[in-house]
């Protein structure tokens, strides 16, 4: 078996136009649960509150502010595309309504679920899905990424024959994915998302390209704008004539080499500058591959109509 393991660290971040002062609850260490699976688990930490599925999906994503609440994430998650024998394969998570993904959680050759962990508790590593990269601490109990953590393994799911752009998902593939924040006053806006992707087939792998895809609503979506920061390579939205942006970033790869292009998505768009980009034709395993060179979905680049 030829494993080979990738690390991508994200970070998102939401920047508001006022900063609120209050407390953060501490965290419960009286508990000591096992830990426990489900198909969704929602990690509340600092200012965000957001779901993990089974899946591999991060969705219902919310910040807190003093004045309520302020969505920010509908769904996002990790797009991983590679050539394996002239052909192109590819895992994503996305809006469509029929299909959100081509991922799987598995742990023992099962489906499995979401794990919730909190620091400060005990738990015990009876059902903590070592062998599928679940990570463990110095005493070889589970271990926590941040002051909360959802985590789950993902393989690929060769079902859906019948969504074109899912039907070729990569062979060997193995993610695990961490969900996780911290409690601090300088981190209150943002959450980190680790992926290791190990190659677990006997194949090598080349060319692969991976990215995270997020449909970002804040409050109104039809007056959201989107951008690139490349001084901070920070892919980002933002109201139009407001104040509030949410934006994405990588922390590490596997070359740090950050991130190397940005492209968007429309639904549906009339105007033939914005044609190559919905998701109707987006329509195959190919488009996959495009989108994360930040290219059409007929491999044009991405031109600034105006």
């Amino acid at each position: 078996m030829r494993k080979i393991s990738y690390l991508l660290v994200l970070s998102l971040i939401f920047l508001f136009s006022q900063c609120k002062e209050n407390d953060v609850a501490p965290i419960d260490d009286t508990q000591k649960p096992e830990l426990s699976s489900d198909s969704t688990q929602t990690l509340s930490i600092n200012d965000f509150v957001v779901q993990l599925t089974k899946r591999g999906e991060l969705k219902n994503g919310i910040w807190k502010s003093e004045e309520g609440t302020i969505d920010c994430i509908f769904i996002a998650g990790l797009w991983i595309g590679m050539e394996h024998n002239g052909a192109p394969e590819g895992n994503i998570v996305t809006d469509d309504a029929s299909k959100s993904s081509n991922y799987i959680s598995e742990a023992n050759n099962k489906q499995s679920g979401v794990f919730l962990l909190n620091a400060g508790t005990a738990y015990k590593a009876d059902n903590w899905p070592v062998e599928y990269g679940a990570p463990l601490d110095n005493s070889g109990s589970p271990k926590i990424y941040g002051d909360a953590m959802c985590w789950v393994a993902l393989q690929s799911d060769t079902t859906y024959k019948t969504v074109s752009y899912m039907s070729v998902p990569i062979k060997g593939l193995l993610v695990t994915q961490a969900v996780y924040g911290y409690q601090g006053e300088g981190l209150r806006n943002v959450i980190f998302i680790k992926y290791s992707i190990t190659n677990s087939s006997n194949e090598n792998w080349n060319n692969v390209h991976a990215g995270f895809y997020s449909d970002t609503d804040l409050y109104d979506a039809g007056i959201n704008q989107t951008g690139y920061d490349s001084a901070r390579s920070i892919s980002y939205t933002y109201e139009k004539d407001k104040y509030n942006v949410t934006g994405f970033t990588f922390l590490e790869t596997p070359q740090n080499t950050g991130v190397l292009s940005h492209r968007i998505m429309k639904k549906v768009y009339t105007s033939s500058n914005y044609q190559d980009y919905t998701e109707t034709t987006f329509n195959s395993p190919q488009c996959i591959i495009y989108a994360l060179k930040g290219l059409s979905n007929t491999d044009q680049p991405m031109i600034n109509p105006t």
